[in-house]
């Protein structure tokens, strides 16, 4: 029974939001956002337990001095600065400590995080061109026509090189964006019939 109900609530759930998509009914749609509501209510609560284990993992962290033991101390200082100040001021998020936080150190971290990710890319072509094969070869070829288009040079061959480049973002490189996105949207809608069908139960782990 305890792998039995929560397939079944899992099911049932799923098919009435699904079919509130597909059908238009008004009964079947105040059940729908009733369930979306309940969702949205236990995903809070899971926000908070996740929350709490946080706390508990690196405030044991932080006595037992293991290994990082500072950077506990940084995060714990921070999420309880950034909880009492949104906590106490009335505008929330929206007030100026909480916007200061997020505008002079979120921004900036997430700004560099993602220049991080350049020179990833360059590390990983790198040793991809070192391979010598037929995929990297194309994907050397096609980088080295859009840098060239990209650089805009000022002769007749520029005109060219900014006409393949253009061909190249938005014929070849699209088609594999959607490929890409046709795949994931596929693997989701088996993963979520997985889910329904009770084949995956993570719910009963």
């Amino acid at each position: 029974m305890k792998k039995v109900i929560p397939t079944l609530v899992a099911f049932i759930t799923g098919i009435i939001v699904l079919a509130d998509f597909l059908i238009y009914n008004p009964l079947l749609d105040q059940v729908s956002n009733s369930l979306l509501n309940w969702a949205l209510l236990v995903a809070a609560f899971a926000f908070i337990v996740g929350l709490l284990n946080v706390l508990i993992v690196h405030f044991t962290r932080i006595i037992k001095r293991e290994r990082g033991w500072p950077y506990s101390i940084v995060l714990v200082l921070a999420m309880w600065l950034v909880i009492i100040f949104g906590v106490l001021d009335p505008r929330g998020p929206q007030g100026p400590i909480v916007s200061w936080v997020f505008r002079y150190v979120q921004y900036p971290l997430q700004a560099t995080l993602f220049a991080m990710l350049a020179f990833f890319a360059l590390s990983a072509g790198y040793r991809a061109f070192r391979r010598q094969t037929v995929d990297a070869t194309i994907m050397l070829v096609a980088a080295s026509l859009v840098f060239l288009g990209q650089a805009m040079l000022i002769s007749e061959w520029g005109k060219w090189f900014a006409a393949i480049k253009d061909w190249i973002l938005s014929v070849p490189t699209v088609a594999g964006m959607r490929g890409i996105l046709l795949g994931v949207s596929l693997g989701v809608i088996a993963t979520g019939l997985r889910l329904l069908l009770g084949m995956d139960k993570p719910y009963a782990d």
